[in-house]
Parts: structure tokens; C-alpha cells; sequence
């Protein structure tokens, strides 16, 4: 295992807060589940609010010391994280674990992927492959930040990410003796099923393991 599982007690001591999360065109999205209707847009998705201690750290990610990956990021250099064509669309919210709290530089990424086909078990998406493949390959080449003062200013995001990653190729790699670039990925299919996949490399191998595919379709039937 090259992840390990929130602890329990985690989640025990930041319950989701049902009555703070509502939706003003659906409700409680707690207390109500809706089931797949033929036809109509497939599911969304959602963060939960829940209860902390301390008030200041409201998401059980930053507690977890999982922090979003967003521009600027030596990640983010090369695509095949989001596409969208005539015939088929994906993206992904990424993630890694925090400095500040693991102490070092890990080189796991954890993704929520959202495909827009229906899926089927004991296949992979094109979109699905895409995306592990593509955090593996950018983990591997992901260079180091080029230091700015603190108050420097730039025009934008783009002008940022360019200047702290530059495409120059003269920058060393953060994971340099790096073998495995683990990635983790919950995936949301068509038509409300989803899935959990985790893929590493073994040599010159790329090992992918996934679970079954999961229906959301009806509550009474939802894991």
C-alpha cells in the first residue's frame, strides 16, 4: 500500500454538518438523494462542510494535510488533465499532501476525475487512462519552483506559472530518484456510478488496479 487510509477517528471528530449544507435549486443535499431519471443531467458533485476543531480549519482535506494542486504548480506544465471534444469530455481536481505537515516532498497525487461516457466494469476510459498516466509522466518531470520575492507581481496566472516553471528544460526535477509516482483516483462516470483506481509504476511496468463500478443510480442501491 502506498497510501494509507484516513484514520476513523478523523472522520468521527469532523462530522459533515447536515444542516448547514443547502442548495437554494435542490434543497439539503444531505437529507435528500436523488435518484437517476433517464434523460436528465447526471450527477453532480459537491464538497460538505464539516464540524471542526479549530473553527479555523474547515475542510476535512486540510486537516487530512491534503492541499489542492492549482496554478502556479510544475504539475500543471504539460496537459491531458481536462479535454473537451464533440465526442467525449473529462477533468480532474487534484491534489497532494502538505508540506507543512508530512515534513517532505511526496510524490502522490490523489485525483477526483469526472468523465462524461458511460461506464462499464472491468474496463478504463480513454479519459480515465489519460489522466493517471498524465500525473505519473508530469509528477516525473515536474521541476523546481524558481524562487520570486514576496513581493513581486505578476500580470497573471499564466505569466506566474511561466516564470516560476519555466519550459527551458534547465530546472531539476523535485523527484529525481523517484521509481513509483503512486496516484490515486476516484472517478465519476455516466450514467451516477463511480469508481476508485490506483495506479504506480514497477520497473518499466505501469501497474492499474481499480475497484468495481459503483451505482448511485438509486439510494436503496447506493454503497
Amino acid at each position: 500500500m502506498l497510501f494509507t487510509p484516513c484514520p476513523q477517528r478523523l472522520l468521527d471528530n469532523n462530522p459533515i454538518k447536515e444542516d448547514d449544507y443547502i442548495d437554494e435549486g435542490f434543497g439539503n443535499r444531505i437529507n435528500r438523494f436523488k435518484d437517476y431519471v433517464s434523460g436528465e443531467d447526471w450527477m453532480g458533485i459537491a464538497p460538505y462542510p464539516r464540524s471542526a476543531d479549530p473553527e479555523d480549519i474547515f475542510d476535512l482535506q486540510e486537516k487530512r494535510g491534503i492541499r489542492p494542486i492549482e496554478v502556479p504548480h510544475g504539475m500543471l506544465m504539460r496537459k491531458g488533465f481536462t479535454v473537451s471534444t464533440a465526442s467525449m469530455r473529462w477533468a480532474a481536481d487534484m491534489y497532494e499532501y502538505a508540506v507543512d505537515l508530512w515534513e517532505k516532498e511526496l510524490p502522490h497525487v490523489i485525483m477526483l476525475s469526472r468523465q462524461s461516457r458511460i461506464g462499464g466494469n472491468n474496463t478504463i476510459m480513454h479519459g480515465e487512462l489519460a489522466q493517471l498516466v498524465t500525473a505519473m509522466r508530469n509528477r516525473a518531470f515536474e521541476p523546481e519552483e524558481k524562487r520570486f520575492d514576496d513581493d513581486h507581481e505578476f500580470e497573471d496566472y499564466e505569466e506566474e506559472q511561466k516564470a516560476r516553471f519555466p519550459e527551458d528544460g534547465n530546472s531539476p526535477y523535485v523527484f529525481p530518484f523517484e521509481q513509483r509516482f503512486p496516484v490515486l483516483m476516484v472517478s465519476v462516470v455516466g450514467p451516477q456510478h463511480g469508481r476508485i483506481f490506483f495506479a504506480c509504476m514497477d520497473g518499466r511496468d505501469v501497474v492499474i488496479r481499480q475497484s468495481q463500478l459503483y451505482s448511485f443510480e438509486k439510494r436503496e442501491a447506493a454503497p
